[in-house]
């Protein structure tokens, strides 16, 4: 079923701009995010107490892990998001953030399994039932959905240009889709896990 919802991004300030530039690396050498965790708690407004794994916040299930013995290979999330309504799926959100220098669309990137980085995710997503999650790497976050039985897709935010002033209307939709009222307080037929 498709819902029609009017969302418009609020528009994005200077202030805005600055206060994610404060949270990333400008050197082009280095990764692009300092801490996503700090990303996610001060752009976003998560808070530590609705996300599993996250520091100070509640332990992530093992049941959020898909262990591929064929492969010598565990899948794993960073994070899981809570799903406030408390539904049949607990979780809105899982959130995977690859270790420096790890390119997400690279065969044989990670040990193991020779699937890439991506590929990987996608497949712990369908796993576990969990639709919808962020693949953070050192450039991009990436939203992907990837709902078992159904055709995947993604959308990337590079994240350094999400300090700048031609990346304010990325940095609107990013909030307009994952920050804490989408995500938390909205009316649940307008949360992400709804949609």
């Amino acid at each position: 079923m498709v819902k029609d919802l009017i969302l418009e991004p609020t528009p994005q300030s200077q202030i805005d701009s600055a206060e994610v530039e404060l949270l990333v690396d400008p050197d082009p050498m280095k990764p692009a995010m300092v801490d996503p965790w700090a990303f996610v708690e001060t752009i976003l407004g998560w808070e530590a107490r609705m996300v599993a794994g996250a520091p100070g916040g509640p332990a992530l299930p093992d049941r959020l892990s898909l262990r591929l013995p064929e492969y010598d290979t565990t899948l794993s999330p960073d994070w899981a998001v809570v799903d406030p309504s408390g539904g049949e799926q607990p979780w809105q959100l899982l959130v995977r953030v690859e270790e420096e220098g790890v390119d997400p669309d690279q065969r044989g990137a990670l040990g193991g399994w020779e699937a890439t980085p991506h590929q990987r995710f996608e497949r712990l997503l369908r796993e576990t039932g969990v639709s919808a999650g962020l693949l953070i790497t050192d450039q991009d976050i990436r939203l992907v959905f990837a709902p078992k039985g159904e055709t995947s897709g993604w959308l990337a935010f590079p994240i350094r240009s999400l300090a700048t002033v031609g990346g304010r209307a990325m940095l609107g939709g990013l909030k307009l889709m994952l920050d804490r009222g989408r995500l938390f307080t909205d009316a649940e037929d307008h949360r992400a896990s709804a949609n």
